[in-house]
């Protein structure tokens, strides 16, 4: 169920971030979906980093790197988008405060190296009698 969803969530994410080209190069765009399109990436993001925690905690360490490596791909991705995002937004409205685009997004590289080491502390806890 987890990798179906997940499936799902990165679909979306990559709509979300397709669609931050459009707007960036629109000459006729509502600042306010600009703000909502902002908001859309980091709910998605985060509803994704959470499902791949749930994902990651079910797979063989074999595949953590290969998971890993991409979560930090979408996380990259999508940082990029809303940076960009941003910096638009900025620069259509100048009373505008950009937030940090790391917000709910940098936990990506914790979800796995925080997996990772739980995952290992239990299998190295585990000592046969």
């Amino acid at each position: 169920m987890d990798i179906t969803l997940r499936k799902v969530m990165r679909g979306q994410l990559t709509k979300l971030i397709n669609n931050v080209s459009e707007i960036v190069i629109s000459e006729s765009v509502d600042i306010e979906e600009v703000h909502v399109l902002i908001a859309r990436l980091k709910e998605t993001y985060k509803n994704l980093s959470a499902i791949s925690l749930n994902a990651l905690s079910t797979m063989d360490s074999s595949k953590w790197k290969e998971e890993c490596e991409k979560n930090m791909e979408y996380e990259d991705r999508a940082i990029a988008a809303i940076a960009r995002l941003e910096r638009f937004a900025a620069k259509q409205d100048p009373n505008n405060q950009p937030s940090s685009p790391a917000g709910p997004i940098d936990q990506s590289i914790s979800v796995c190296r925080n997996t990772a080491t739980n995952k290992m502390t239990k299998e190295a806890i585990v000592v046969p009698i």
